[in-house]
């Protein structure tokens, strides 16, 4: 993972690389100016240096999927895992208040951008989709970030395809001439396809923005919002989801109205919030950034990591004790070849409190966030509050629950979710 965040940070650093119109490390705007086809050639060069460790034995732990069926097995069972978190999200329904929206939402996100996926490497010779194996089981960043690209050139590159109509009319004909399937148009029609899919406002990608709320308010000095947001992030390879609650100076421009402070807002929120450092590192970072915004309490849930049978078949060369107690119960008790295990982290830092620091005229209001010391895994992780949860079959909870090495670990302080054959949610 190391030689992917260094790989990665070079190449934004050798091609001046900008997020969104905006500097990737500083906070003011960048003067230079990147087009798509900079962009692509910078994913390009990544993914050549990136595939030359992989196949030179490097540190890169992600496994390559080789064929067809590999493809179609991997992403039928990551799907199948978006829908039992959807299903279990329903069933809980208004007992977590409008989060439960929230994580719909961007799970249908990440859903469709699995789909978009699959649809561009089914019939892809070139190119591999990575997987990764350390600690996530997901795609690996590489993949919604070279998404985020292609979504730029998305129109230049369908303007340079043949329609799908003539491609489908040339698939017919070559099969019918060679009884065979014609690979080629099938790789053009797929690409197609893919970028027809490309669609910003149903992706999932390094960042993706939720919707401000106004929230209700007694106090006359301050607004209060809400605002969420997502992001994949490149060094566990994994999905974030995040919520914040926040006051905001009343005798500010209000951020509804999409203003310059609005700009200046989500400017911040993208920066800070497209990776996933200690949370409570996350929320002092946004106190100390936006003058005029207070959190108030930040809520995040990590997805990950996966376990699949298909992850314990291409084992990790640094696979840690969670994997290896979970690849050992599933080879000897699952029932279906594409059964899973999905653990999931719910983080909380709560406001106790503000401080005002510096002079009557140079006045900044600092929010402090309670954090837990009588947790030590709370102190580690900056947080008020920290709850994990497991998703898995049935059949395999009894095993999990008397499993040495998992009680060893820490399990029992899991809240299991458990689905049955038909992959319905038991009980609540």
């Amino acid at each position: 993972m190391d030689l992917l965040l260094f790989l990665s940070l070079r190449l934004i650093a050798m091609k001046g690389v900008v997020m969104g119109g905006l500097s990737f490390f500083g906070q003011g705007l960048s003067t230079v100016d990147i087009t798509p086809s900079d962009l692509r050639r910078s994913a390009d060069e990544l993914n050549r240096l990136v595939g030359e460790d992989f196949t030179n034995g490097g540190s890169m732990d992600f496994a390559l999927l080789e064929d067809t069926d590999e493809y179609v097995k991997y992403f039928a069972q990551q799907l199948r895992v978006i829908k039992i978190l959807l299903s279990w999200c329903h069933k809980i329904g208004n007992d977590a208040g409008n989060q439960t929206g929230i994580i719909i939402d961007f799970l249908k996100r990440f859903s469709y951008t699995l789909e978009c996926l699959r649809m561009k490497y089914v019939h892809n010779n070139q190119h591999r989709l990575r997987v990764d194996l350390t600690e996530s089981g997901f795609p690996n960043f590489i993949e919604p970030d070279n998404l985020r690209i292609d979504l730029l050139q998305r129109d230049e590159r369908l303007a340079s395809l043949p329609g799908s109509d003539r491609l489908k009319k040339s698939a017919l004909e070559y099969m019918f001439s060679h009884l065979a399937e014609a690979e080629d148009i099938l790789a053009i029609l797929g690409e197609r396809s893919y970028f027809s899919m490309l669609t910003e406002d149903k992706l999932f990608l390094p960042f993706t923005a939720g919707e401000l709320a106004i929230l209700k308010s007694d106090n006359p000095k301050a607004r209060y919002y809400s605002f969420a947001w997502a992001c994949f992030d490149f060094a566990t390879n994994r999905p974030y989801l995040y919520l914040m609650h926040f006051a905001y100076d009343n005798d500010c421009e209000p951020l509804e109205e999409r203003g310059q402070n609005w700009k200046e807002f989500r400017h911040i929120i993208t920066n800070v919030g497209s990776r996933a450092p200690q949370l409570g590192i996350l929320a002092l970072d946004i106190d100390d950034r936006l003058a005029n915004v207070h959190p108030k309490a930040v809520r995040r849930i990590s997805l990950g990591p996966l376990y699949s049978k298909f992850l314990c078949n291409n084992p990790s060369a640094t696979a840690d004790k969670w994997q290896e107690a979970w690849c050992r119960i599933m080879t000897e008790f699952s029932r279906k070849e594409d059964d899973f295990v999905l653990l999931l982290t719910e983080e909380e830092v709560i406001s106790e409190r503000q401080e005002v620091y510096g002079r009557p005229l140079r006045r900044k209001v600092r929010e402090i966030f309670k954090i837990n010391e009588l947790s030590m895994e709370c102190l580690n992780r900056q947080v008020s509050a920290v709850k994990h949860y497991c998703v898995l079959p049935h059949c395999l909870l009894q095993q999990a629950v008397n499993d040495p090495q998992l009680c060893e670990l820490g399990f029992a302080g899991f809240k299991c979710v458990t689905f049955n054959g038909e992959d319905s949610i038991n009980g609540r």
